[in-house]
């Protein structure tokens, strides 16, 4: 499952939320979903990185590059490492 379908299916983001942050990642390819949510406010950067981690615990495979920038990674594995 894609990330950011496992997000809509444990309510963390609405469907809309996630096609408007589809929508806006055709215009930029840059930007990964997960920056978009936060930027469109969807999502906080602390709620992001905690549903991030839920995802990698229940995923053994998980699409994070395709769903967050390089720096998100590095802060989520700062933050996992840190805790």
């Amino acid at each position: 499952m894609k990330i950011g379908e496992y997000f809509v299916s444990k309510n963390y983001i609405s469907r809309k939320d996630l096609n408007k942050a589809l929508e806006l990642q055709k215009q930029n390819k840059n930007l990964r979903v997960g920056e978009i949510l936060v930027k469109t406010g969807a999502v906080s950067p602390r709620d992001l990185r905690a549903y991030v981690i839920d995802f990698m615990i229940q995923n053994e495979q998980s699409d994070l590059e395709k769903f967050l920038s390089q720096n998100q990674i590095n802060e989520l594995i700062e933050c996992l490492t840190n805790t």
